[in-house]
This record gives structure tokens, C-alpha cells and sequence, in this order.
């Protein structure tokens, strides 16, 4: 049936199930690229073979080579994601980690317009002036890596947002959604794991 918005609930629930089953699917198969017993460890381990294998993602790569800033902005929430990581001060070190390690301008407009979020602590560490040039000088030279989008996409706020829904975890204010907003981001985020699903599964031999 449909609420009042004219939105099929049945169809909300098929956006989450099946990001829920796609994420399941992708869980054994970063773990073999890892090898590592540590879950993060296992991200990190596919963050690097996205980088260093480019030629394995032809399905995955085309579906993040179009988006601009502002689709990459406005799609997701960032601001939610970079809050629930990075709570307190003594995190900011890895805050500023999790920024300059890519150069993709797409990704760097995303952090510049958030970094409001934590510029205080950024300040107080003494982090700001590096993190603040960083962004603008892959901004200006508007440096493209499409491997660094979808490894951002999958491994960061995919896992957000499958930690925040698998978990149970109490969501606050800035996580929630109207069923419009939460079947349109499920959707979007569908469309770049699942060719990503197929490509790691091809590419199994490399691994």
C-alpha cells in the first residue's frame, strides 16, 4: 500500500532489502581480499586493490565516473557520517587521515563544504591549515579518480550506513529520513554496489 506521500511501502522495503543483501554478498568477499582477521583491516586491504586494479571494475567505475560534486554531495549524508566516525577531538587526527589520503575533487568539495563539522578541531589540533590546503589545491586542479569515488562510496559511507541499519543502533536527527529521501538514497547507493559486487567477483582470481 501506498502512505500519504503515494510511496508503495513494499517498495521501501525492497530498496533496504536488497542494499541489505547486496552489503551480506559483499561481506565474505572483502574479508578473502583482506585476508586479515580485523574487519577494518579488510577494508583497508580493498581500499588499496581498488587503486591498484582499476581494469577489474568496468561495471562499477562507469556508474561513478558521471557524478559531479554537487550529485556526490547532495545524494548522501555526509555531515551525518563525518559526525557519528569523528565524535570527539581526540579523534581529529584520523579525521584529517581519512581526508588526505584522496585527491579526488569531487571528494574534496564534499569535505570542504562539511568542514564546518569539525573545524574547531581541526584548529585545536593544529590540523586545519594542512587539511584546508589540501582540499583546495586537488579543488583547483581538479584532480579526477574515479577509483577513489567508488572506494569512498563502498568502504566508508556504505559501511556507515550498513553499521547505523544492520546494527539497531539509535538513529538521531541526522540520520533520519522521510521513506521519499530513504527509498531515493538506497537506490542510489544499490546502483553502485551491486556492479561492484560483480566486479570483485570476477576479478577473484586476482585476489
Amino acid at each position: 500500500y501506498a502512505d500519504r506521500a503515494g510511496v508503495s511501502r513494499e517498495t521501501a522495503k525492497d530498496e533496504y532489502e536488497k542494499f541489505e543483501r547486496l552489503w551480506k554478498s559483499f561481506n565474505p568477499l572483502y574479508r578473502l581480499v583482506g585476508k586479515k582477521q580485523k574487519e577494518f583491516d579488510c577494508l583497508v586491504a580493498t581500499r588499496t586493490f581498488i587503486k591498484n586494479n582499476p581494469n577489474c571494475f568496468q561495471y562499477s567505475l562507469p556508474q561513478v565516473e558521471n557524478i559531479d560534486s554537487n550529485e556526490l554531495r547532495l545524494s548522501l549524508r555526509w555531515r551525518a557520517m563525518i559526525i557519528n566516525n569523528y565524535p570527539k577531538e581526540s579523534d581529529t587526527n584520523n579525521y584529517k587521515e581519512s581526508i588526505i589520503r584522496y585527491t579526488d575533487s569531487r571528494i574534496m568539495n564534499v569535505y570542504l563544504e562539511t568542514l564546518g563539522n569539525r573545524e574547531q578541531f581541526l584548529t585545536n589540533q593544529g590540523f586545519y591549515n594542512q587539511v584546508k590546503t589540501h582540499l583546495d589545491s586537488h579543488i583547483q586542479a581538479n584532480t579526477k579518480v574515479d577509483t577513489e569515488v567508488l572506494a569512498v562510496l563502498i568502504l566508508r559511507y556504505m559501511y556507515f550506513v550498513r553499521n547505523k541499519s544492520f546494527h539497531g543502533e539509535k538513529i538521531d536527527s541526522t540520520f533520519r529520513l522521510t521513506i521519499n529521501k530513504e527509498i531515493k538514497e538506497f537506490k542510489w547507493l544499490n546502483k553502485r554496489l551491486e556492479p561492484f559486487i560483480i566486479d570483485l567477483i570476477n576479478s577473484n582470481d586476482k585476489y
